[in-house]
């Protein structure tokens, strides 16, 4: 029993990067009834936050991301209903403009120390194909979210939102490609780290 346990206990497991794959599915769909979000996006970030809780034992990376996951949870408390907010006063739709723009800072440095952590586990255990993917498409992910975002805020007619909508929906599905990357080339390494494997 005890060399089972040994044995599973030398074994990367970044079941983590899985967690961070749902927790991005349930961020992702806004399902809404009379303005109240059916799905919050507060339990995708609870997911996530699990997730890199496990991860961080790998690299700081993962527990600095943590630290912005905890803000993130916080910040979704106030997406559980939306308001209209171009009925409401000019200081409203101020405030909600820098709101979402922390928002989206926030949501852009925890996606960074998540890819930034995967790359560099990627790099100790030789996975150089993985660590550049995770390297370049970073980039893509994170230009990408910018680009939508600002799309988003200045044009409401649906024939120019499209562009955005499909880079948008680009960087999403490049983040769960990458996730689901990372933890198939990874999972089951043997724990250089762990004490157990010495």
């Amino acid at each position: 029993m005890d060399i089972q346990v040994s044995q599973q206990q030398c074994k990367l497991d970044m079941h983590g990067l899985k967690k961070v794959f749902i927790g991005l599915l349930i961020i992702i769909f806004d399902l809404r009834a009379n303005g109240f979000n059916i799905i919050p996006d507060i339990i995708g970030y609870i997911f996530i936050m699990s997730a890199l809780n496990s991860l961080g034992q790998y690299n700081i990376k993962f527990r600095k991301a943590k630290t912005f996951a905890a803000y993130l949870i916080f910040m979704s408390v106030f997406d559980l209903y939306k308001i209209n907010i171009y009925t409401e006063s000019t200081f409203l739709i101020v405030f909600f403009i820098l709101w979402s723009l922390l928002y989206l800072v926030l949501d852009l440095i925890l996606i960074y120390y998540i890819c930034d952590g995967t790359r560099q586990i990627a790099i100790e255990y030789n996975e150089q194909g993985i660590a550049d993917k995770y390297k370049t498409w970073v980039v893509y992910i994170i230009g990408g979210r910018i680009i939508s975002y600002f799309g988003f805020l200045f044009f409401s007619n649906i024939v120019y939102l499209i562009p955005f909508i499909l880079i948008d929906w680009f960087t999403i599905i490049t983040f769960l490609i990458l996730l689901k990357k990372g933890f198939e080339a990874l999972q089951g390494k043997t724990d250089r780290n762990s004490y157990i494997c010495e």
